[in-house]
């Protein structure tokens, strides 16, 4: 989803038509598609099937993604039309390898 100004000056507005307003703060979840560091840019599609592009500014502090992070689960604050203070959510089971029996 990219936000730009609405018709008219009536304020931001997504691409999926939805109206976003400059003060609204919300916390939503997502998936990270992609992060670039060299080009500090990402994207990620949030739970309602918005897609969003993420500057590496956004990211809480120690949270910007050093390897690889498709399909990892995000949460992010909107404030003033822009995604912030995203961080990974904790997995609570991290796939394990199972340990094999000896004969």
């Amino acid at each position: 989803m990219q936000i730009g100004r609405g018709p008219a000056g009536r304020g931001p507005i997504s691409t999926n038509g939805r109206a976003v307003s400059e003060a609204d703060e919300r916390v939503e979840r997502g998936t990270m598609l992609w992060f670039n560091g060299a080009k500090n840019l990402g994207a990620l599609v949030t739970d309602v099937g918005d897609r969003i592009d993420v500057p590496g500014a956004a990211f809480s502090p120690g949270e910007k993604p050093l390897g690889r992070c498709a399909g990892k689960a995000v949460e992010f604050a909107w404030l003033e039309g822009e995604p912030s203070a995203l961080a990974f959510v904790p997995e609570s089971n991290p796939r394990r390898a199972r340990l094999r029996r000896s004969r």
